[in-house]
């Protein structure tokens, strides 16, 4: 999704994300016995980081993932 975010849900956004180390993560998380994990790719800045499912993502990056996930559907619910 494009758009632009209300000022508050920047904030929101912003503390998660200075919560994630990206120099730290690794590029790629995933289980490769299970290949039927859906796919996530998060990009910031340089960064970009693949995970296959959400159990593979450390917990400050499933707190981003939630954060979108909760987004996305407060935008369905709106429309």
């Amino acid at each position: 999704q494009q758009g632009k975010l209300k000022k508050e849900k920047l904030i929101e956004l912003h503390q998660i994300l200075s919560l994630i180390d990206f120099k730290e993560l690794k590029k790629q998380h995933s289980n490769k016995l299970i290949r039927d994990l859906p796919k996530i790719t998060i990009t910031y800045g340089e960064y970009n980081v693949n995970f296959s499912g959400r159990k593979s993502a450390p917990p400050p990056v499933l707190k981003l993932i939630k954060w979108a996930d909760d987004y996305h559907q407060q935008q369905l619910s709106a429309s």
